[in-house]
């Protein structure tokens, strides 16, 4: 069990993200002087643009909103990889160079993907999950939804949308996973 997820900056799309936009930094520093408001700027933009969506949709309360900044995220991301090849070809950086910017990116995208699959294990549980409970075994059966939650956010997530109907269902496996530790 890894430790909690509390700010943004413990998430590792986030963490790699920051990466990213550092490389970028580093690489458009050698880009020529009268590219500073053109190419310099719009990929400056777009890096750092990837890290802030996700903090702030980290932040956010509600679902919607949450994938609303990742969706965003996406956006710049894409961007930048649309401009990491046009430095490349007009000769700003090297073919290594853009190797490895281009493969932070990559991570940085696939660890998105990764995040936008499962958004509702990050939000508070009081105003996500308990809002609707209705009967006290509905609060028992979330409350175990929550402490699993923490474990295994995506894998319980999508059982837990899976098996909507089946309310003893969770239960029952929270209640085999906490007696098997």
């Amino acid at each position: 069990m890894g430790t909690p997820i509390r700010d943004f900056s413990d998430l590792l799309v986030w963490q790699e993200g920051h990466k990213l936009v550092l490389g970028i930094y580093v690489l458009t520093k050698k880009f020529p002087k009268e590219e500073v408001f053109g190419l310099v700027n719009q990929m400056r933009r777009a890096a750092v643009s990837v890290t802030s969506n996700i903090a702030e949709g980290f932040g956010r309360q509600g679902y919607k909103e949450k994938i609303q900044f990742y969706y965003i995220f996406q956006g710049s991301i894409i961007e930048l990889k649309d401009q990491l090849p046009i430095a490349r070809d007009i000769q700003y950086i090297d073919s290594s160079e853009y190797a490895d910017i281009r493969e932070r990116a990559d991570k940085a995208h696939k660890l998105l993907q990764g995040l936008r699959a499962c958004p509702l294990s990050f939000m508070p549980p009081q105003k996500a999950i308990f809002r609707n409970a209705k009967r006290s075994s509905d609060s028992m059966m979330l409350w175990h939804h929550v402490i699993l939650q923490d474990i295994f956010p995506c894998k319980i997530s999508s059982f837990w949308h899976r098996q909507k109907d089946s309310r003893q269902a969770l239960i029952t496996k929270s209640k085999s996973f906490l007696v098997k530790s």
